[in-house]
């Protein structure tokens, strides 16, 4: 079975004030989370899928995803990346998933080749990747109110290119489906957006 790859390109990683909590041991915390030199302090997340009208990665109707709950890691790393998993309950093949994310591709633009996609299936991992064309800032270091653009990989099988209108393209929520790095698929919607918030 292969597996899938997704890769998107955004501009939704603006940290605000209202996401930046704090804790009365925060400065411990650090300080046992940052143990390598040259790394940042880890980051974990509550994540909230939007779930609005017309996206195409929505969650599965379970509420925020927290990290150390219900199977889901959500953290950001020490090398400023935001990694999302999601596992599952039991063992072989019996074990089922907890929490997922849905993604539907029911809303191609231009098809190549039919792709190995049901229209609706689900993601179960997510991770920022570098994107050549753009600066990676890592995500402790965006300062209030900044934002930048962003590859994501994320699993169950294709990879994914989501470009928003902006400075990362003029197509807005357009997504180049391929195999990994390989064969083109095409090009479909697929507009979403996370909220990353400290735990």
């Amino acid at each position: 079975m292969n597996a899938l790859l997704l890769i998107f390109v955004i501009t939704s990683c603006t940290k605000k004030t209202n996401e930046i909590t704090t804790t009365a041991n925060s400065e411990e915390v650090t300080v046992a989370k940052t143990s390598k030199p040259n790394t940042l302090p880890e980051v974990s997340l509550n994540v909230t899928v939007r779930d609005a009208a017309g996206d195409k990665i929505t969650s599965d109707g379970g509420g925020s995803y927290i990290s150390g709950s219900q199977s889901v890691s959500a953290i950001i790393d020490q090398y400023g990346n935001f990694i999302f998993s999601c596992g599952t309950s039991g063992h072989g093949p019996s074990a089922t998933l907890v929490r997922w994310l849905n993604i539907n591709f029911d809303s191609p633009i231009q098809v190549f080749i039919n792709p190995p996609v049901t229209g609706n299936d689900k993601v179960t991992a997510i991770t920022t990747i570098a994107v050549a064309a753009f600066t990676f800032i890592p995500l402790q270091n965006l300062v209030v109110g900044q934002s930048e653009c962003v590859g994501l990989t994320g699993g169950s099988g294709a990879e994914w290119t989501v470009t928003p209108v902006g400075s990362c393209s003029p197509n807005s929520n357009v997504c180049a489906l391929r195999n990994g790095p390989g064969t083109l698929y095409g090009y479909y919607n697929l507009p979403f957006a996370l909220t990353l918030t400290k735990q």
